[in-house]
């Protein structure tokens, strides 16, 4: 990285990147200038020996000693840009391109990209003053070590309205096993729909929003496939909505739809109810084995549920890092907030020395 450059101190262009073992047992950095490589290693051969903290700062200082050697009879030589690279400015909270309220925002950043693959929509993140940030999780006590519980991003921030907006309330949908998450937001001109798809690359989106009550009219939406966003600012206050979604195949068919409940009642001060309806309602349980435990922990969250207990086991058929299995099954049904535990592979479990 850039920081780890300038620690290297070594007076010409350099890139670096360290790297740690579980419990800090080993520190790596491998660095390299266009005209030499060169990696690092230190660590304990008996795990039981300790751990090094902030490895960073003793490899940076044992490879500058190196380098230094080892360029004194080598030319300095910067780094050539391959063809075929192209350099454009996004927004650095959606990767896409930047709008008038991503400059405001002070988000516009240059990147590197594949001739071909830029970036071509245009950021859905940043709407006015209005930050639509994407779900997160929030810590909870097995965070307690690192900051404790009860924090999320620093950008999650800029999604509290102040006084301009008005109050903000987040409704979790029923998901299925192809639309994995599917979310309603309100917001001071409407509603905002988010969701994540994980079938067969749709021709469509098949969105109905349907008035509870009274009025009780139905409105259907044909949004393009690569659609993962929706504001739909044509809403009455003091209503509940209902929206589904379903993708369009191909062929013609339609998948299961998600469904999320919300509403834009308001209270005697004016401000949105954020008792939304549907709470503690049932779920499904989003099948999670065979994906790394950071994925699932985040597909279970999203899906209204509780990341459980965590057991880790060897395992010859399923890679390090990823679930073996999970309680409730995938598809099962139960109620919001519940627990899901997982269990996680360590790979094979292997001889000792």
């Amino acid at each position: 990285t850039k920081y780890l450059g300038r620690a290297l101190q070594i007076d010409r262009p350099v890139a670096a990147k360290t790297g740690t073992t579980e419990n800090w047992k080993d520190v790596y950095l491998a660095a390299y200038t266009p005209n030499l490589v060169a990696t690092f290693w230190m660590g304990y051969d008996e795990p039981k020996m300790g751990s090094i903290q902030q490895g960073w700062r003793y490899s940076t200082v044992f490879l500058r000693e190196v380098f230094l050697e080892a360029f004194q009879d080598l030319e300095i030589v910067e780094f050539e840009q391959p063809e075929g690279i192209v350099r454009v400015s996004v927004c650095n909270k959606s990767g896409l391109r930047p709008n008038e309220s991503c400059q405001a925002a002070g988000t516009v950043i240059s990147d590197y990209f594949i001739e071909g693959q830029v970036p071509v929509e245009i950021c859905d993140m940043h709407q006015g003053m209005f930050y639509n940030r994407p779900p997160y999780i929030i810590t909870d006590e097995r965070w307690s070590r690192r900051g404790g519980p009860g924090r999320g991003p620093e950008d999650a921030k800029e999604m509290l309205p102040g006084d301009e907006f008005g109050d903000f309330a987040e409704q979790w949908g029923q998901t299925t096993s192809e639309i994995s998450l599917f979310n309603a937001y309100v917001v001071q001109d409407g509603v905002t729909l988010q969701w994540q798809y994980e079938g067969t690359n749709p021709k469509s989106f098949e969105l109905q929003r349907t008035a509870q009550g009274a009025a009780g009219e139905t409105v259907n939406f044909e949004l393009e496939g690569n659609t993962r966003q929706y504001s739909d600012t044509d809403l009455a206050e003091n209503t509940i909505y209902t929206y589904t979604l379903a993708a369009r195949l191909a062929d013609g068919t339609l998948t299961e739809p998600a469904t999320v409940y919300i509403s834009t009642s308001v209270d005697a001060g004016g401000s949105i109810d954020t008792q939304q309806p549907g709470s503690g309602d049932i779920v499904v349980v989003p099948n999670v084995t065979g994906v790394f435990q950071a994925i699932a922990e985040m597909r279970i969250s999203r899906a209204g549920l509780k990341v459980g207990i965590i057991e880790h086991q060897y395992s010859d058929t399923v890679p390090n890092g990823q679930v073996i299995s999970q309680i409730p099954a995938p598809g099962s049904s139960i109620e919001k907030r519940r627990e899901v535990k997982i269990v996680v592979s360590k790979g094979p479990e292997t001889g000792s020395f």
